[in-house]
């Protein structure tokens, strides 16, 4: 059963389930172990080929999205993720990549006004729910290389989502998982690392009710290796 605590605006706050907490922290440590693997396999060696995978893990609040922030909800997300990486023009200065993503987050989405919904609906909404999201992201890489070993990029991703759990802003179902991110990436021999933050949108594109979708702003970090 969850716990909750009240903001310093007096609304409930939600504290994640005991058990949800221990799944995240299992997903965590699958990731950290596949990135240690990744690392083992990548250092001391050095290339130049198309094929990129590896392990990605992310957070996200709504409170950080800089330009759709609602006080009226709280949305924090936490995403483990896959990523299959081709480049598609030759290594240069600049070039383009395709990236695809498998990815789940759990968030923990709740209603802090509560004169937003049905009174029938307000208790569910108001205390706190876990919200699950199974997604495939594919999207377009660009990314400016001024040395070999550092690099610039952005992220352009859309892809389809199954939401296990209906909200007060979103339903049940199908959706779209966008995102839009920029950052940096370390390359160490095959290994490279990537920072990189962003900004997340989750909607239906109305064809449920309701669908005023989650909004977040996000930090990932990347490790992959060059095969």
């Amino acid at each position: 059963m969850a716990t909750f605590e009240r903001d310093a605006r007096g609304y409930p706050g939600v504290q994640p389930a005991s058990l949800a907490g221990r799944g995240l922290t299992r997903g965590l440590r699958l990731v950290l172990a596949a990135s240690i693997l990744v690392a083992f396999r990548a250092l001391g060696q050095e290339d130049d080929p198309s094929w990129r995978i590896g392990a990605e893990f992310g957070t996200g609040k709504q409170q950080f999205h800089p330009i759709f922030h609602d006080y009226s909800y709280r949305h924090d997300v936490t995403g483990y993720k896959f990523l299959l990486n081709r480049r598609l023009s030759p290594f240069g200065t600049f070039g383009w990549e395709l990236q695809i993503e498998p990815s789940f987050y759990a968030a923990h989405q709740q209603l802090l006004n509560p004169y937003d919904t049905s009174p029938t609906t307000r208790a569910r909404y108001t205390s706190g729910e876990v919200v699950r999201e199974y997604v495939v992201n594919p999207g377009i890489l660009g990314r400016y290389n001024p040395t070999p070993r550092f690099s610039l990029f952005f992220l352009l991703s859309v892809g389809p989502a199954w939401i296990d759990t209906a909200t007060e802003r979103l339903a049940k179902g199908f959706a779209f998982s966008d995102i839009l991110a920029g950052g940096v990436g370390l390359r160490f021999g095959r290994a490279l690392v990537e920072f990189r933050p962003g900004l997340r949108h989750v909607s239906n594109l109305y064809t449920q009710k309701p669908n005023h979708g989650y909004n977040s702003g996000t930090f990932d970090l990347a490790l992959s290796i060059y095969l």
